[in-house]
């Protein structure tokens, strides 16, 4: 990334890799043992994952003072056809550093049907690598495959139950689309849409103007991406297929 020119560009407001957002677990900065593995449309997984395995996911930003936030929880994206195991979330080190979480993954009836298991976890704010270390039965069992990871935002108690029912208020049709032309419906209790591919580039951003409903056109390849919308107390992911 660089500024080429006249342009000026604030470097110390840039988001790396946000915790708050999906970050696809096939993709680690550094892994010892674990491998990525093909599922099938363009879909990827970490996989071998044993015990005492790890996989490091750097640079990712929790708030500071210019992005203020609380997670609440960690959420992974998993499937299990053995006796499972745990994931150990550390900052900085696994050695030294501290841990957050433990999260427990059970069977899910099969490698290529995945679930969601989530894990409270402890104050945490700043720039954090964040470390998953694999805990299961020792030998050659392989634990489990994980497609995504997401720290979830903390929401006040007294607005919790009224934004989860906004939230099952939010329908992204026709899904999947053939054009790339969706409408997303109930996202008046939200402040800001964008949508990332993969990969977490940003394809499309814009204010909600807390509309009811906003109809897009989007001009982008074939795939999956993630829709998000967010207020200043929780984001929500919507998940659309284009082409």
């Amino acid at each position: 990334m660089y500024v080429q020119g006249d342009n000026s560009a604030l470097f110390d407001l840039y988001i790396y890799r946000d915790a708050f957002t999906p970050i696809l677990a096939e993709c680690p900065a550094n892994q010892f043992g674990t491998t990525k593995l093909y599922v099938s449309s363009g879909n990827y997984v970490l996989d071998n994952i044993h015990n005492n395995d790890w996989a490091l996911y750097a640079g990712v930003e929790f708030g500071n003072n210019d992005y203020q936030t609380v997670a609440d929880s960690v959420e992974f994206t998993a499937s299990c056809a053995t006796v499972g195991g745990t994931v150990e979330v550390w900052l900085d080190s696994i050695a030294t550093g501290t841990k957050i979480a433990d999260c427990k993954i059970d069977p899910t009836g099969g490698w290529t049907t995945f679930k969601r298991f989530t894990a409270k976890v402890g104050a945490v704010k700043g720039n954090h690598d964040v470390y998953l270390n694999f805990v299961g039965t020792e030998g050659t069992t392989k634990l489990f495959q994980l497609k995504w990871m997401n720290f979830i935002r903390k929401t006040s108690v007294t607005s919790a139950a009224s934004l989860i029912g906004e939230t099952n208020l939010v329908k992204v049709y026709p899904n999947p689309s053939s054009h790339g032309e969706i409408t997303i419906d109930g996202i008046k209790h939200f402040d800001e849409i964008y949508i990332v591919d993969l990969t977490g580039r940003k394809v499309f951003s814009r204010n909600t103007n807390k509309q009811v409903s906003m109809h897009l056109q989007l001009d982008v390849p074939k795939g999956i991406y993630i829709i998000h919308l967010s207020n200043k107390q929780q984001s929500v992911q919507k998940k659309i297929t284009i082409g």
